[in-house]
């Protein structure tokens, strides 16, 4: 539709270049497609500023329900009549307006369908497809795959002592710290309140540990909402299970995880504990 509507402004108007911005499905400034860009030399380094306009260049905002949600700029041949072609362009996009904000709504809807509302980690649905499908895989390929099964320690009093609001805030902060030390592979989610899980696939009980001891002492070592004046410090007992040796499937791994994270709760908290529970035997 996009690249129609120019080859109709081209051929009235002397053309150069054009490029197709568009808004991220969570909000903020649109940034260039990269498959919608005719010569982008034409448009490296600029950006669009308040209301839509790329400096420099002929721009056309694509609004919708009074929403930005993409903006096309053109670069003329020779500074051509620029207000007669940002005309011709804002009745040929009209539609494209519409439709880009149809498939930004979806892809939102689809995001917030498999993420946690707060900490933006994956949720518990898109963790069980994750993990069933890493099972499978592992079965497959013959590969271990290890769940690590988090919960913060005394969590409570953080809500105790500073309210609901800086207690979201610390879990937040918490997801981060995750993040930051997991692999790019793994896969990160918040299980429910202050516990939180984590995929590691193609690694065995000796390679999970390692990086769930990493993520204790990380937690340990972080001061969480210094930022905003407070100083909250924490730890986490964490239980890991593998596939095959702790469970056949991914029910197997959450229930031997969670209760491998009990037992290094009951031994003194802040601290790993691997499943010890015989392997489950294979349904027939």
């Amino acid at each position: 539709m996009t690249t129609r509507a120019l080859q109709a402004v081209s051929a009235a108007l002397p053309l150069d270049g054009w490029a197709l911005y568009l808004a991220p499905a969570g909000g903020g400034p649109p940034s260039p497609h990269p498959a919608a860009t005719l010569r982008p030399a034409l448009f490296r380094g600029l950006a669009p500023g308040p209301g839509g306009r790329v400096p420099g260049r002929t721009s056309v905002p694509l609004r919708c329900r009074g929403r930005l949600v993409g903006v096309v700029a053109l670069r003329l041949r020779g500074g051509g009549p620029r207000a007669r072609a940002a005309r011709m362009l804002a009745g040929l996009l009209e539609p494209l307006a519409v439709a880009l904000d149809a498939a930004l709504l979806l892809k939102k809807s689809e995001e917030l369908s498999v993420t946690d509302d707060l900490t933006h980690l994956y949720n518990v649905r898109f963790q069980n497809a994750a993990l069933r499908r890493e099972v499978s895989r592992s079965r497959r390929y013959r590969m271990p795959v290890s769940l690590i099964f988090l919960d913060l320690d005394g969590f409570k009093s953080v809500n105790d002592r500073h309210g609901h609001l800086w207690g979201s805030r610390t879990l937040v902060e918490v997801g981060a710290v995750l993040r930051s030390v997991v692999r790019e592979i793994d896969v990160v989610s918040r299980f429910g309140g202050d516990e939180f899980t984590v995929i590691l696939p193609q690694t065995g009980a000796a390679g999970a540990r390692v990086i769930a001891e990493r993520l204790r002492q990380r937690i340990a070592h972080t001061v969480f909402l210094r930022a905003h004046g407070l100083e909250v410090r924490l730890t986490a007992s964490l239980g890991i299970a593998t596939y095959p040796d702790h469970g056949r499937t991914e029910e197997d791994l959450v229930a031997r995880a969670d209760q491998a994270m009990y037992v290094a709760k009951a031994a003194g908290k802040n601290r790993v504990q691997a499943a010890r529970c015989a392997p489950i035997p294979a349904v027939a």
